[in-house]
């Protein structure tokens, strides 16, 4: 560890230097760090969803959930498989083991299941607390505009904006009305005109075909020729039932003796009739901004996801401003209420743990000039404190740690440990400069004293917060980035002990008047003059000394019997 301090000492421009690119990259990590409300949990748990329409429940266990039981019974640490057949719906369970990696998991299961071929398509997912969408709208028309005229606008214009946007993974609709071309054929038409319900079927699904159309060849500017496939889309566009209605599904061939030979065709129109009917809804949403004076209105609730690896913060933003802006285009049609806006209490959390934070940086720095009574000495030992933050702030973009209510926690108690061991080292140096040692020397004699001691501290404080991350299970996961980011800081605190503080002291220290000569005779301070007394106290004999190992005893068997009235739950209720 001196030989680290030796080479910082020695090159105290590089040291400096380095510590200017450690607060910058700092600076620059905080603004890259992803901010979420929780860190990034994954529960050891897919589900597989299929639907078969029509299908009993036996039918569904057979036929779905069974076979997926037995894709999914290969799967490395499984746990148990819970399963619900229901008509028309198959819901598979799998449970593992914690610390499964998840996606890979999700991967595998999804390789079997399709494996299988069965007639319906399934989809395998996971569990993912951050998947919840971080922002809910509710749109309600205004100025004129209809009900249908902003489902039309929702469907064909707000969706696809905001689907494109970074970070958003998928954009749900709620309240919105649909409608579905209804066709009534008539018995008697068909067998008039021969026509079968299957040649409807097929017609209707060629006009929504693409189809290979051969390759065309391209001649490079080498001169060399390639072909390229070309493929033809032929797709029915429907604007009204008219559309439909005037699509050709057969021909009837003229009669015997008619004197024709030209064919009639017969379009769907002339076999039933065509209808837009609104589909029966499963959803209704309903926006009153003021309960107590204005009435309910209906509206479309607009449910945004975004990707696992996005920015909650910024994804919420972009998706106000990109609302806002079609807002704009669309000359105020609509009336825009955020519903749930998950990036607010995050916000808040953030500024509120950042200003209890800096409160406690500046208390910390307030009290260590209270027993310094020096401003250099001060800002020395202080330094510590920035320096320590944001080397942390750098290694958790490295390790992938994000920004939320658990890492922020972390880094309001590191401020008050960082400055620790920068303390100690300043003290001793300020110690050693008194005696009258070259200031080369007081602060590497300062340093080398101390530096197994703050080493040995430090390291057992960090043996303390790193298991907590460590301990199995999902409080493992809830609590590893707190862990990292307490870790991160008190090894940045020091390092920054050992390093920076000796070079800073260097410049500054030596500026301080000292009278070498006032070592003879020592000078207690207000705190020595209040302990003294009670530590002689303490020591003054057998009794005195078996009184103060007794209250203590007694203090820990209390604290112990208070443990099991002390409330338990997973997360606050609060």
């Amino acid at each position: 560890m001196i030989r680290l301090t030796q080479l910082a000492i020695a090159k105290r421009s590089v040291t400096v230097l380095i510590t200017l690119g450690l607060l910058m990259a700092g600076v620059f990590s905080w603004s890259q760090l992803n901010q979420e409300l929780l860190p990034d949990i994954q529960f050891p748990f897919v589900v597989v969803i299929t639907p078969l329409p029509g299908a009993s429940a036996q039918d569904v266990s057979t036929q779905v959930t069974q076979p997926i039981e037995r894709s999914i019974g290969s799967v490395p640490r499984l746990k148990h498989v819970d399963s619900s057949s229901v008509n028309s719906l198959s819901i598979v369970v799998a449970s593992f083991d914690y610390g499964i990696d998840v996606k890979a998991t999700v991967s595998t299961i999804d390789a079997n299941v399709k494996a299988i071929g069965l007639s319906s398509t399934p989809t395998v997912q996971s569990f993912d607390i951050n998947a919840f969408p971080p922002i809910t709208v509710a749109l309600r028309s205004k100025d004129g505009t209809t009900p249908e005229q902003l489902n039309a606008l929702a469907a064909a214009s707000i969706v696809p904006s905001l689907q494109s946007l970074d970070g958003v993974s998928k954009v749900d609709l709620s309240g919105v009305t649909q409608y579905q071309l209804v066709v009534n054929l008539s018995a008697a038409k068909l067998a008039a005109d021969k026509i079968t319900i299957a040649q409807i079927q097929g017609v209707l699904s060629a006009n929504n075909l693409v189809l290979p159309a051969g390759s065309v060849p391209v001649t490079n500017p080498d001169g060399t020729t390639v072909s390229i496939p070309v493929s033809a889309q032929h797709q029915l566009i429907l604007t009204n039932p008219n559309d439909l209605a005037s699509l050709a599904v057969g021909v009837v061939m003229p009669a015997a003796g008619s004197g024709s030979t030209t064919p009639t065709p017969v379009t769907l129109g002339d076999l039933g009739t065509i209808a837009n009917v609104p589909v029966h809804p499963t959803g209704y949403a309903e926006l009153n901004s003021d309960p107590q004076h204005g009435p309910a209105g209906s509206s479309i609730i607009i449910s945004v996801s975004k990707t696992s690896d996005a920015n909650t913060v910024n994804v919420v933003q972009e998706v106000k401003d990109r609302l806002a802006k079609i807002q704009e285009q669309n000359g105020g049609a609509f009336e825009i209420v955020t519903v749930q806006d998950e990036s607010t209490f995050i916000i808040e959390s953030r500024d509120s743990l950042v200003r209890e934070g800096g409160l406690g940086a500046l208390f910390a720095i307030i009290t260590i000039f209270v027993f310094l009574l020096s401003l250099r000495s001060t800002l020395v030992a202080a330094v510590s404190i920035p320096v320590s933050i944001m080397t942390a702030l750098v290694l958790m973009l490295v390790a992938g740690v994000t920004i939320n209510i658990m890492t922020l926690g972390g880094l309001a108690i590191a401020v008050g440990r960082v400055v620790d061991d920068a303390i100690v080292v300043l003290e001793n140096i300020y110690r050693h400069r008194g005696r009258g040692d070259p200031m080369r020397e007081a602060c590497i004699s300062g340093t080398r004293e101390v530096a197994s001691a703050i080493t040995s501290s430090t390291l057992t404080t960090v043996a303390v917060f790193l298991p907590l991350g460590f301990v199995g299970g999902i409080v493992s996961q809830f609590f590893l980035p707190f862990a990292l980011t307490v870790t991160f800081a008190l090894l940045a605190s020091l390092l920054c002990a050992l390093t920076v503080v000796p070079v800073m002291a260097s410049l500054f220290i030596d500026r301080i008047k000292l009278n070498p000569d006032e070592g003879v005779e020592h000078h207690d301070s207000l705190v020595q003059k209040i302990y003294t007394p009670l530590l002689k106290a303490a020591l003054h004999n057998r009794r005195s000394r078996w009184g103060v190992i007794g209250i203590s005893a007694l203090l820990v068997l209390g604290a112990g019997m208070l443990v099991p009235h002390i409330p338990t739950q997973f997360l606050n209720a609060g």
